[in-house]
C-alpha cells in the first residue's frame, strides 16, 4: 500500500504576539477519511482531513505548543508534514515518512506535538504595550484591561509620559487632541505643539493636554505603538485607553512594520476617523491542481512506466478550478471586498507539479512577505509562486465601486520540455454593492488581468530579484558571514534503466529518473531519525553523500554521454551550529528545468543567482549579504543556479527536495543530518511514546 504524504501548505495562521508566560497550548483533531468531491462534473472519492477539501485551518501563536489526534480512518498509510514550520528541536513532528518517522496505518491514532511557528535566532517579542500596566482593549481577552483618564471639558492636564518598554521606541498620540510639549527628561524645553511624540526607552516627557471647551460626546483612544528601524521581530501591536464619552475616536494610523523612517510616522489627523483593527481580514488563497483520476494511482503508473504522469485537468483556487473550465461556472471561487479598503491574501501553491503565475485583473498587488518572512514592500500587477512557497500581498481596493467585477487567475510557469497543463484558473473579485445600486453584479463586466506567456523567463528573473529582506546596510541581515562548509550540488534529471523483459516509456527505452549530485535517493525502510537517534545507521544510510559533482561537465550545455543516475540512501553529516553555503546547479542532462528545493528545519538565505554554470571564482563577489530573502523554498533558475546560506543549529534529521511532486518520486531529494550541540537546548529530546513504530 502507498503512502500519501499530506502537506499543509495553507493550514496555519500564526498570530505574531508571543510571550513564553502566555504560551498556549492548543488542541485539535484530525480525521483522515475518503470524502466525495465533485468538480468538473466528475465526482471522485479523495482523501481528506475532518471530511474537507481543501482543510481545516489551525489558528496558532508563535511559540504556542500545538496537539493534534491524528485519527488515520483510510486505507493508505499516512503521514502529515507541516511545511514551512521549523520544528526546532521538534523534527519528531515534522512527518516525512522514512525521514523522521515511520507511516501511520489504518486505524492509527497519534498526537502531534509541537511549537508553532518558530523564528529562531531572536528573542521572544512581548505579548503586549501598556499605558500604566493596562494593555487596552485592542487585545485579545483585555478589555476589561483598559486605563480609563476621566477628564472635564475646558480644563488644562500635565501629563507624565515615561517609556518603560524594555526594547521598543514608541509613538503616543490622543485622537483629536494636540500635545504641548514643555519637558523632556525632567529639563524644561521651548514649548511646541505637535499630535504625536515618539519617546525612546527610558526617556520621560511632560505634555499639557487642553480638552474641548463643551463635553464632546465622544470617547478618545489615547494610542501608543512601536518605531523601529532596525531588522528583527517586534512587537507590532498598539495599546489604548478610553477617555471621555461614549463614541470612540482613533488616530489614523500607518502600519510600522516598514523599516524605512518615512514610512514610520504615526499621524493623527483630525479629519480621519480610522477604527484600528476593525480588520477587513485576510485571505488564504491556495492555487493547487485537480484530477478527475486517483493521483496515486497517477503517479504509481508513471514510476511503473518510467514516464512522464498525465498532466492535471485542471488549476484550483481555494479548491475550485473556476469559469474557464468545462462544468465548471458553479466551482467558482469568490472573494467580495468592499470600497477603499485594504486586505491580506495569503497565497499558497499547493500545486503539485507547476510554478504559477498569479493577478488581479486592474488591481496592483503589494508584495509584503514571502514564506512567512518580512520583506521590502514592492508593488506588482503579477506574482510568480513556485509549488511550496507562501506569498503575502497586500489588495487595495478602488476607493468607489467600480461597476465591474474582476477575475483572478493563476496559470502555469514551465521551463522544461515535458507536457504540462496549460489552462488558467480564475477566480472572482466583487465588490459589494451600495444599497441604492440595483444592478446585478452578474451584469457588470468582468476584465480579465494579463498574464505573461508559459515561459516568461525574464518576468520571472525581474520578479526574483525584487525580493529582499527587510534588512539594510545599517542593519544587515543575520547571514552566516563565516562559512565553516561549502557544497556544490547538482539538481536535475537523468535516466535509469528499463528492467528485462519490460518496454519503459523514457527516452530510448529508459526510465526517467532525477537526482542531487548524481544521486537518485533510495526510501529506506526504517526511519532515518530513529535510526540517527539510536546510534543505528548500519544498512539503513550512510554519509557519504558527495559535496561536490563526482564527474564534471558542462551542466547547462551538451549533455554528457552518460545520462544514468545512481542510486543509494546518502546524507550529509553536520556538527551542530555549522554555516552552510550550497550552491545548486541546473543541469541539461535531459532538459533544463526550474526546480523548487524546499528544506526542512531551516530558513535560509537567498545571497545569489544567475544563468548557466556556476563560477567559484566569479561570482561570489556579487553575492548579497546585505538584504537576501529569507525562504524555505528556493527556485533552481532553469540552466541556472542558486546560493544560499543557513546555520545548522537545529539537531535533527532533514529533508531537502524538489517540491515538484514527480521530481521527488523520481530521486531529487537528499537528507542533512545535524548532530546535538553541546548545550542542553542543543540536543534532540527523544522520541515520543506514541511515534510509530517501525
Amino acid at each position: 500500500m502507498g503512502a500519501i504524504g499530506i502537506l499543509f501548505l495553507v493550514s496555519i495562521i500564526a498570530l505574531c504576539l508571543l510571550h513564553n508566560v502566555s504560551a498556549a497550548t492548543r488542541h485539535y483533531k484530525f480525521e483522515i477519511k475518503l470524502q466525495n468531491v465533485t468538480r468538473l462534473c466528475h465526482t471522485k472519492s479523495m482523501v481528506t482531513v475532518n471530511g474537507k477539501f481543501p482543510g481545516p485551518r489551525i489558528v496558532a501563536r508563535e511559540g504556542d505548543r500545538l496537539e493534534i489526534e491524528v485519527i488515520n480512518n483510510v486505507q493508505n498509510n499516512i503521514s502529515i508534514h507541516w511545511h514551512g514550520i521549523r520544528q526546532i528541536r521538534s523534527g519528531w513532528a515534522d512527518g516525512p515518512a522514512y525521514v523522521t518517522q515511520w507511516e501511520w496505518f489504518n486505524g492509527d491514532t497519534e498526537a502531534i506535538i509541537s511549537q508553532a511557528l518558530q523564528t529562531g535566532g531572536g528573542p521572544n517579542v512581548s505579548d503586549a504595550y501598556t499605558i500604566n500596566g493596562l494593555p487596552g482593549p485592542l487585545y485579545n481577552c483585555l478589555t476589561k484591561d483598559t486605563f480609563k483618564l476621566k477628564v472635564k471639558p475646558g480644563k488644562t492636564y500635565l501629563l507624565r509620559l515615561i517609556n518603560a518598554a524594555h526594547n521598543n521606541e514608541l509613538f503616543f498620540s490622543i485622537m483629536n487632541h494636540t500635545l504641548q510639549v514643555i519637558d523632556a527628561d525632567g529639563v524644561y524645553v521651548k514649548p511646541f505643539e505637535t499630535n504625536t511624540i515618539i519617546i525612546t526607552p527610558g526617556q520621560t516627557h511632560n505634555v499639557l493636554l487642553k480638552t474641548k471647551p463643551h463635553f464632546p460626546n465622544a470617547t478618545f483612544y489615547m494610542l501608543a505603538r512601536p518605531y523601529v528601524t532596525g531588522p528583527g521581530t517586534f512587537d507590532n501591536s498598539v495599546t489604548v485607553e478610553l477617555w471621555y464619552g461614549s463614541f470612540c475616536l482613533v488616530p489614523f494610523v500607518i502600519s510600522t512594520f516598514f523599516f524605512d523612517v518615512k514610512d514610520q510616522k504615526l499621524c493623527a489627523n483630525s479629519h480621519w476617523i480610522w477604527v484600528v483593527l476593525n480588520s477587513d481580514g485576510y485571505l488564504f488563497k491556495s492555487s493547487g491542481e485537480w484530477w478527475k483520476a486517483d493521483t496515486e494511482k497517477i503517479i504509481n503508473q508513471a514510476l511503473q512506466t518510467g514516464g512522464a504522469p498525465n498532466i492535471s485537468d485542471a488549476y484550483t483556487i481555494n479548491g475550485l478550478p473556476g469559469l474557464l473550465y468545462n462544468c465548471s461556472a458553479k466551482d467558482t471561487f469568490k472573494l467580495k471586498v468592499k470600497p477603499g479598503k485594504t486586505y491580506l491574501l495569503r497565497v499558497v501553491n499547493a500545486a503539485l507539479n507547476d510554478e504559477l503565475f498569479f493577478s488581479i485583473a486592474n488591481h496592483n498587488l503589494t508584495v509584503v512577505e514571502v514564506d512567512a518572512v518580512y520583506v521590502k514592500p514592492f508593488n506588482t500587477k503579477i506574482i510568480l509562486i513556485t509549488p511550496g512557497q507562501t506569498t503575502n500581498i497586500l489588495l487595495k481596493t478602488k476607493h468607489f465601486h467600480p461597476n465591474a467585477t474582476f477575475l483572478m487567475s493563476a496559470r502555469p510557469y514551465a521551463t522544461g520540455i515535458a507536457s504540462f497543463d496549460n489552462s488558467t484558473t480564475t477566480g472572482i473579485l466583487e465588490y459589494h454593492q451600495h444599497s441604492n445600486n440595483t444592478k446585478k453584479s452578474n451584469k457588470f463586466p468582468l476584465l480579465k488581468p494579463k498574464l505573461p506567456i508559459f515561459n516568461d523567463t525574464t518576468f520571472a528573473t525581474s520578479f526574483v530579484k525584487k525580493i529582499r529582506s527587510l534588512a539594510n546596510a545599517k542593519y544587515p541581515a543575520n547571514v552566516p558571514k563565516k562559512v565553516d562548509k561549502q557544497f556544490f550540488f547538482t539538481v536535475g534529471l537523468g535516466l535509469n534503466p528499463c528492467p528485462k523483459n519490460q518496454t519503459c516509456q523514457g527516452p530510448n527505452n529508459t526510465k526517467l529518473a532525477a537526482s542531487v549530485n548524481n544521486v537518485s535517493f533510495v526510501q529506506p525502510n526504517v526511519a532515518l531519525l530513529q535510526s540517527h537517534y539510536f546510534n543505528q545507521s548500519k544498512g539503513v544510510y550512510t554519509t557519504d553523500f558527495p559535496f561536490n559533482p563526482l564527474f564534471k561537465f558542462n551542466y547547462t550545455g551538451n549533455p554528457p554521454n552518460n545520462s544514468f543516475v545512481t542510486s543509494g540512501t546518502k546524507v550529509v553529516m553536520l556538527p551542530f551550529n555549522t554555516s552552510v553555503e550550497l550552491v545548486m546547479q541546473d543541469t541539461s542532462i535531459i532538459s533544463a528545468e526550474s526546480h523548487p528545493l524546499h528544506l526542512h528545519g531551516f530558513n535560509f538565505f537567498v545571497i545569489g543567482q544567475g544563468f548557466g554554470n556556476y563560477n567559484s571564482s566569479k561570482d561570489p563577489a556579487n553575492f548579497n549579504l546585505v538584504d537576501p530573502a529569507e525562504r524555505n523554498t528556493v527556485g533552481v533558475p532553469s540552466g541556472g543556479w542558486v546560493a544560499i546560506r543557513f546555520l545548522a543549529d537545529n539537531p535533527g534529521v532533514w529533508f531537502m527536495h524538489c517540491h515538484l511532486e514527480v521530481h521527488t518520486s523520481w530521486g531529487l531529494k537528499m537528507v542533512w543530518m545535524v548532530n546535538d550541540g553541546k548545550g542542553p537546548k542543543q540536543k534532540l529530546p527523544p522520541p515520543p511514546a506514541d511515534l510509530p513504530k517501525c
